[in-house]
């Protein structure tokens, strides 16, 4: 009675995670390898969408442009959210909730209107150009300052999670000892507060990766990235197949990424323990 009792809990999560998720994803990933063109060879499997992806300037350059976009987002996200997390971690009280209240307030805001004040702000007439005479909008810069505003409060979040479960008698017996705060951040904190850093650059680099709002109003047709490409054949040149094979191929980039930087995080963190 027991095992059917849990399997109920469990079989609603995955029946939404199975049609919500693998099927349509199987169903794009099938559609990468058909042909957009009417007639019988529309329905042959090849790797043509793939090919032209690989042939073409513009998709790469727009894969690379994605990459570097969203591996800054996630690099700076990380180095905002370190300080503030130290520090949330170390007050508690009134003053500690309204600053986490500040940091989640933007999440309950729609990305639309968010973005759209950092147009405002960005664009011709705004605060920045009225004060320095310089217009961001519509430039790589602009897209980079929505993403890490879009996304920072995911990385505050995974990080103070762990941050607040290390203990304080750790770090006190390290300055104790004569260790600079330098070298505890290093030695102590760095390596212990990893699955937090890790969860948040998974969270923060593939959203960056995927976003479509926040490129596609501070960055227009200037900014060429992936889920820029994406759109446009899928939706103005209503090539599904290519546009299938172009997120599949999103998908598997972001996929080594994360590995990769996994990797090279757990590695760089047994090093700085040792």
């Amino acid at each position: 009675m027991t095992y059917f009792l849990r399997l109920g809990l469990v079989v609603p999560a995955l029946a939404v995670y199975l049609f919500g998720f693998i099927a349509p994803l199987a169903m794009m990933s099938y559609a990468s390898f058909l042909q957009a063109d009417p007639g019988p060879a529309a329905d042959v499997v090849s790797l043509a969408n793939f090919r032209a992806i690989i042939a073409d300037r513009v998709y790469l350059a727009a894969f690379a442009n994605t990459l570097m976009m969203s591996l800054s987002v996630a690099a700076i996200a990380a180095l905002l959210a370190y300080p503030l997390c130290i520090y949330l971690s170390s007050i508690q009280g009134a003053r500690r909730n309204l600053i986490l209240i500040a940091i989640i307030a933007p999440l309950l805001v729609s990305v639309v209107v968010r973005t759209l004040g950092w147009q405002l702000l960005l664009g011709p007439r705004g605060v920045i150009d009225q004060l320095f005479g310089v217009q961001l909008l519509y430039t790589n810069l602009a897209v980079l300052i929505g993403l890490v505003h879009l996304f920072l409060a995911h990385m505050v979040l995974a990080l103070l999670s762990v941050l607040g479960s290390i203990k304080k008698e750790i770090i006190h017996a390290a300055r104790t000892l004569g260790c600079g705060e330098f070298r505890i951040f290093l030695r102590i904190i760095l390596p212990l507060s990893l699955p937090g850093l890790l969860a948040g650059f998974v969270i923060t680099f593939g959203a960056s990766a995927g976003a479509l709002i926040t490129p596609l109003f501070l960055g227009g047709a200037r900014v060429n990235i992936a889920s820029m490409e994406i759109y446009r054949t899928a939706l103005v040149f209503f090539n599904w197949p290519l546009a299938s094979a172009l997120s599949v191929a999103l998908l598997g980039i972001n996929f080594l990424v994360i590995f990769a930087i996994e990797w090279l995080l757990r590695k760089s963190a047994k090093g700085v323990a040792l």
